[in-house]
Protein backbone atom coordinates (compact mmCIF):
# COMPACT_ATOMS: atom_id res chain seq x y z
CA UNK A 1 0.00 0.00 0.00
CA UNK A 2 1.10 3.58 -0.50
CA UNK A 3 2.55 5.20 2.63
CA UNK A 4 0.52 8.40 2.49
CA UNK A 5 -1.61 9.34 5.47
CA UNK A 6 -4.70 9.47 3.23
CA UNK A 7 -4.37 5.79 2.27
CA UNK A 8 -3.73 4.76 5.86
CA UNK A 9 -6.73 6.78 7.08
CA UNK A 10 -9.01 5.32 4.41
CA UNK A 11 -7.98 1.74 5.12
CA UNK A 12 -8.34 2.06 8.89
CA UNK A 13 -11.73 3.80 8.52
CA UNK A 14 -13.29 1.37 6.05
CA UNK A 15 -11.34 -1.81 6.72
CA UNK A 16 -10.63 -1.70 10.46
CA UNK A 17 -9.44 -5.32 10.65
CA UNK A 18 -7.07 -5.04 7.70
CA UNK A 19 -3.35 -5.42 8.31
CA UNK A 20 -1.44 -2.57 6.73
CA UNK A 21 1.51 -3.58 4.57
CA UNK A 22 3.77 -1.19 2.70
CA UNK A 23 5.23 -2.05 -0.66
CA UNK A 24 8.94 -2.44 -1.28
CA UNK A 25 9.20 0.62 -3.52
CA UNK A 26 8.02 3.05 -0.83
CA UNK A 27 10.16 1.53 1.93
CA UNK A 28 13.29 1.68 -0.25
CA UNK A 29 12.39 5.21 -1.39
CA UNK A 30 12.12 6.46 2.19
CA UNK A 31 15.42 4.80 3.11
CA UNK A 32 17.06 6.57 0.15
CA UNK A 33 15.59 9.93 1.14
CA UNK A 34 16.80 9.49 4.72
CA UNK A 35 20.29 8.60 3.48
CA UNK A 36 20.36 11.66 1.20
CA UNK A 37 19.30 13.89 4.08
CA UNK A 38 22.05 12.55 6.38
CA UNK A 39 24.70 12.87 3.65
CA UNK A 40 23.64 16.36 2.65
CA UNK A 41 23.58 17.68 6.22
CA UNK A 42 26.93 16.12 7.07
CA UNK A 43 28.64 17.41 3.93
CA UNK A 44 27.31 20.94 4.50
CA UNK A 45 27.91 21.20 8.24
CA UNK A 46 31.17 19.25 8.45
CA UNK A 47 32.66 19.78 5.01
CA UNK A 48 36.27 19.99 6.26
CA UNK A 49 35.94 16.75 8.21
CA UNK A 50 34.41 15.06 5.17
CA UNK A 51 37.36 16.18 3.03
CA UNK A 52 39.81 14.91 5.65
CA UNK A 53 38.05 11.55 5.96
CA UNK A 54 37.91 11.04 2.19
CA UNK A 55 41.64 11.59 1.93
CA UNK A 56 43.05 11.56 -1.57
CA UNK A 57 39.74 11.90 -3.42
CA UNK A 58 39.51 15.03 -5.54
CA UNK A 59 36.35 17.17 -5.84
CA UNK A 60 35.05 15.22 -8.86
CA UNK A 61 35.49 11.89 -7.08
CA UNK A 62 33.79 13.23 -3.94
CA UNK A 63 30.84 14.38 -6.11
CA UNK A 64 30.66 10.91 -7.63
CA UNK A 65 29.75 9.60 -4.17
CA UNK A 66 26.51 11.59 -4.35
CA UNK A 67 25.43 9.73 -7.48
CA UNK A 68 26.83 6.37 -6.43
CA UNK A 69 24.84 6.33 -3.20
CA UNK A 70 21.66 6.80 -5.21
CA UNK A 71 22.40 3.97 -7.63
CA UNK A 72 22.55 0.22 -7.38
CA UNK A 73 26.21 -0.86 -6.97
CA UNK A 74 25.97 -3.00 -10.10
CA UNK A 75 25.57 0.22 -12.12
CA UNK A 76 28.54 2.10 -10.67
CA UNK A 77 31.26 3.55 -12.89
CA UNK A 78 34.92 2.89 -12.06
CA UNK A 79 35.14 6.35 -10.48
CA UNK A 80 32.11 5.63 -8.31
CA UNK A 81 33.50 2.24 -7.25
CA UNK A 82 36.76 3.88 -6.20
CA UNK A 83 34.98 6.71 -4.36
CA UNK A 84 32.58 4.35 -2.57
CA UNK A 85 35.47 2.20 -1.38
CA UNK A 86 36.95 5.34 0.15
CA UNK A 87 33.61 6.28 1.71
CA UNK A 88 33.19 2.84 3.29
CA UNK A 89 36.59 3.14 5.00
CA UNK A 90 35.56 6.33 6.81
CA UNK A 91 33.74 7.02 10.03
CA UNK A 92 31.32 9.37 8.29
CA UNK A 93 27.61 9.25 8.99
CA UNK A 94 27.15 9.13 5.21
CA UNK A 95 28.78 5.69 5.10
CA UNK A 96 26.51 4.35 7.85
CA UNK A 97 23.47 5.91 6.19
CA UNK A 98 24.35 4.26 2.87
CA UNK A 99 24.70 0.83 4.52
CA UNK A 100 21.34 1.34 6.22
CA UNK A 101 19.77 2.39 2.94
CA UNK A 102 21.01 -0.80 1.32
CA UNK A 103 19.67 -2.92 4.19
CA UNK A 104 16.07 -3.26 3.09
CA UNK A 105 16.93 -3.44 -0.58
CA UNK A 106 19.90 -5.74 -0.93
CA UNK A 107 21.19 -6.96 2.40
CA UNK A 108 18.60 -7.97 4.90
CA UNK A 109 15.00 -7.72 4.00
CA UNK A 110 13.80 -7.88 0.40
CA UNK A 111 16.68 -9.81 -1.16
CA UNK A 112 16.48 -12.47 1.54
CA UNK A 113 12.69 -12.63 1.30
CA UNK A 114 12.99 -13.50 -2.38
CA UNK A 115 15.14 -16.47 -1.40
CA UNK A 116 13.19 -17.94 1.53
CA UNK A 117 9.67 -16.67 0.76
CA UNK A 118 8.70 -17.04 4.43
CA UNK A 119 6.54 -14.38 6.09
CA UNK A 120 7.83 -15.09 9.62
CA UNK A 121 11.47 -14.88 8.49
CA UNK A 122 10.80 -11.70 6.50
CA UNK A 123 9.17 -10.15 9.58
CA UNK A 124 12.19 -11.09 11.72
CA UNK A 125 14.57 -9.67 9.08
CA UNK A 126 12.63 -6.39 8.98
CA UNK A 127 12.62 -6.12 12.78
CA UNK A 128 16.38 -6.71 12.75
CA UNK A 129 16.88 -3.89 10.23
CA UNK A 130 14.62 -1.53 12.18
CA UNK A 131 16.60 -2.27 15.33
CA UNK A 132 19.85 -1.57 13.47
CA UNK A 133 18.44 1.73 12.15
CA UNK A 134 17.33 2.83 15.62
CA UNK A 135 20.77 2.10 17.08
CA UNK A 136 22.55 3.90 14.23
CA UNK A 137 22.46 7.34 15.91
CA UNK A 138 21.46 8.84 12.56
CA UNK A 139 18.54 11.23 12.69
CA UNK A 140 17.02 12.17 9.34
CA UNK A 141 13.69 13.93 9.57
CA UNK A 142 11.99 11.68 7.01
CA UNK A 143 8.39 10.96 7.93
CA UNK A 144 8.26 7.21 8.49
CA UNK A 145 4.71 6.02 9.07
CA UNK A 146 3.67 5.55 12.69
CA UNK A 147 1.15 2.99 13.86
Amino acid sequence: MDMSAAYRKGVTAYLPKAQIRYDRFHVVKLAGEAMDEVRSAEWKIESERVKDELGELDAKQRRSILWATRRNPSGWSDTQIHAMHWLQRTYLQSARAWRLKMGPRELLVFAKARLHYDQAQASADLKCWISWARRSRLAPSCDWPQH
